[in-house]
């Protein structure tokens, strides 16, 4: 091969690999919104919210149950507007696992103090994005969920 066709196959190398770190770049950041079909923000057809709160030990455990509409209301719009970027590097506080019942189906998020977050559609199938554990990237009020404890 001559100079100049090694230039061409390096730069079109270079192009497909610079494109694969692009396009990994892009995959990792997404928003709750993204990720949880827009029927959740129906929240009139949210029977319920079940969140649990595990503590330091594993028999340290609390649980709320929560049916009122406006609290409902105020917890999916806090999540609504969570920016999230994919890490692998977390710490794990206090655990919440947050059940959302929308008409007999379950929506789970796994949220772990300081600012972790894991959503499963619970829909058996699903896109690996689902699998990734997120670091919450944008303005998050924590005390809408640790005040149902106090």
């Amino acid at each position: 091969m001559s100079d100049k066709s090694w230039r061409i196959f390096i730069m079109v190398v270079a192009l497909i690999i610079l494109s694969g770190v692009l396009y990994s770049a892009l995959q990792s950041v997404t928003s709750f919104r993204e990720l949880v079909p827009d029927r959740y923000s129906d929240t009139q057809k949210i029977r319920d919210i079940s969140i649990e709160k595990f503590g330091d030990r594993w028999d340290d455990i609390q649980r709320v149950e929560i049916t009122d509409p406006d609290m409902i209301d105020r917890i999916m719009n806090n999540f609504s507007e969570v920016k999230l970027i994919r890490t692998e590097n977390y710490t794990i506080g206090t655990y919440y696992y947050i059940r959302i019942n929308y008409e007999h189906t379950l929506l789970t998020i796994m949220y772990t103090e300081p600012d972790n977050m894991r959503i499963d559609l619970n829909q058996g199938t699903q896109h690996k994005r689902y699998s990734w554990t997120y670091k919450i990237a944008s303005p998050f009020d924590r005390s809408i969920i640790e005040d149902l404890f106090n």
